[in-house]
């Protein structure tokens, strides 16, 4: 059995603090309909003045609509961040900015060259000897004395400085609170 329905949504009030903004909101959906239950099960209802009871009107939220803010930093930490806008008490914005950049960009340049400077010798080694048995056991012996720890220390500093700043430090100082 079904009640009757409203065929206008129901404008609830909003509160001054609604129109604030906010990392996320939920904009709920209702309507006035005669057949609600509560989670229990029960019914509501009214009692009238000759003592039979009827089905009460109220508003029932049916749905809502949640949003988030993407022009207001709300997902990143303030502690983390701090620590990035600490420094500009060294210098000025401008300067901490492009001195950060300088440094992650220059660790990147450096670990790229290094790699690919490696990279070269090896192919260098593996070309000069024309066999395919003596490219094998040149690739082997190569990479016989890279260190384990020199080539994860390699990859990180090749992957990281890139996420590092466009995923870390540029989130924050652009969206810092």
């Amino acid at each position: 059995e079904t009640g009757r329905l409203s065929p206008e949504p129901v404008n609830l009030p909003i509160s001054p603090q609604a129109l604030s903004p906010a990392a996320a909101t939920a904009m709920p959906h209702a309507r006035l309909t005669d057949s609600f239950r509560y989670t229990n099960g029960l019914s509501p209802y009214e009692r009238l003045s000759n003592g039979t009871t009827r089905p009460r009107r109220v508003v029932e939220t049916y749905a809502a609509t949640i949003s988030f803010n993407t022009e207001l930093c709300w997902y990143l930490d303030s502690t983390f961040c701090s620590r990035f806008h600490s420094l500009k008490k060294l210098a000025t914005p401008d300067v901490v900015l492009v001195v950060g950049q300088v440094v992650i960009f220059t660790t990147w340049s450096a670990v790229m060259i290094l790699c690919a400077w490696q990279l070269f010798c090896v192919v260098h080694k593996l070309v000069r000897k024309r066999t395919g048995v003596s490219l094998m056991r040149t690739s082997l012996e190569r990479g016989g004395y890279c260190s384990l720890c020199g080539l994860a220390l390699r990859l990180i500093l090749l992957f990281a400085p890139p996420i590092v700043y466009w995923r870390l430090f540029l989130p924050c100082w652009e969206c810092y609170d």
